[in-house]
């Protein structure tokens, strides 16, 4: 049922084209061409993307050239959490949620626009949550080996990118820390939350 329901999902929003058969279309055009094609299909997430603000338009665009489309459908793991990650996912449509490790608790949903699994990109570690497909969602996939590639050969200072996403993920573990503690503080029956 579920390749049905993928099947289906597929013919709804494309028309029954594959992720295979755009790689073929594309693969058939003048460079140029393609370039132009990702960059107005693939540069707007690159954009929104506040890590990527202090790099040069040349490094956009080649990253934005490395994006990757994936297809998932209804209850796929994108990320399990405790592995060790290596991407991040932009969500092009559909949504996604953000999943505690036991799989009980819902973190948040994610839709179009939204980014995860940036970590993985500056840091070796391992996920923090699962994030699972809610419904059909297409995204783009950008590995820490196309990013390294692209930035080691424009000679782009890392420890600069490095520093402003360590302030960044210090403030999302402060905001983590609080949700976790608000959630334990929920379970306690004279809490007011």
């Amino acid at each position: 049922s579920r390749v049905k329901r993928y099947l289906s999902d597929v013919w709804t929003h494309h028309q029954g084209w594959t992720v295979e058969d755009e790689k073929k279309i594309m693969s058939t055009m003048p460079l140029t061409l393609q370039a132009e094609f990702a960059y107005l299909w693939k540069l707007p997430y690159i954009k929104k993307c506040p890590f990527f603000d202090f790099c040069s338009e040349e490094i956009i665009k080649a990253l934005a050239l490395a994006l990757k489309p994936l297809r998932f459908t209804a209850g796929d793991t994108i990320i399990q959490y405790g592995d060790l990650g290596a991407e991040m996912y932009f969500v092009e449509t559909g949504t996604v949620e953000v999943v505690s490790a036991d799989d009980k608790t819902v973190y948040c949903e994610l839709t179009a626009g939204s980014f995860f699994g940036e970590t993985a990109l500056f840091f070796k570690q391992h996920r923090t949550a699962t994030i699972r497909a809610c419904k059909f969602c297409e995204a783009l996939l950008l590995t820490k080996a196309d990013l390294d590639k692209e930035l080691i050969s424009r000679e782009f200072d890392l420890s600069r990118m490095l520093g402003i996403f360590q302030d960044l993920q210090k403030s999302n573990n402060y905001r983590n820390a609080a949700m976790q503690a608000n959630l334990k503080a929920s379970l306690n029956e004279k809490s007011k939350l």
